[in-house]
């Protein structure tokens, strides 16, 4: 066994749940919302489960933590998208939309800034505020 090159030993892949995992996520979350936090659409087709706090970055044990209902929120996809990076956030004190601005300068979105999310009617399966601050401050340092 001349100089065979070892084999990489690959780490779970922890940035995507597994299906199971994200599909009952995305379930709960619906249940839990059943419109777009943001522009109250009932159009499933258009929505996805966002996460507050991403799974990129999660280990064995904080995965389940962030599939959990409460690090969630249902929004139109254009909406997702444009949390994921950071163009808008909820603000942690009283889930009022606060929009970046180049959100803001667009009349489709602008008319959100300062809204309050809808939010849902059980008290939890509300999102943890604790990860809304988290987001929120990451948001301020993005702006």
């Amino acid at each position: 066994m001349k100089n065979q090159p070892q084999k990489k030993v690959s780490k779970p892949n922890l940035r995507k749940a597994n299906p199971e995992v994200q599909n009952k996520f995305a379930s709960d979350v619906t249940e839990a919302y059943k419109r777009c936090a943001v522009t109250q659409t009932t159009v499933y087709q258009a929505m996805e489960a966002a996460h507050i706090i991403e799974c990129k970055n999660a280990t064995e044990k904080s995965i389940v933590e962030l599939m959990d209902v409460t690090n969630g929120i249902l929004l139109r996809r254009d909406w997702h998208n444009a949390f994921d990076k950071q163009l808008w956030a909820i603000n942690p004190e009283d889930y009022s939309i606060v929009l970046g601005e180049k959100m803001k300068t667009n009349k489709e979105y602008a008319e959100y800034d300062g809204k309050k999310i809808k939010l849902p009617k059980q008290k939890e399966l509300q999102p943890n505020v604790e990860a809304l601050k988290l987001r929120y401050n990451q948001f301020l340092a993005c702006e």
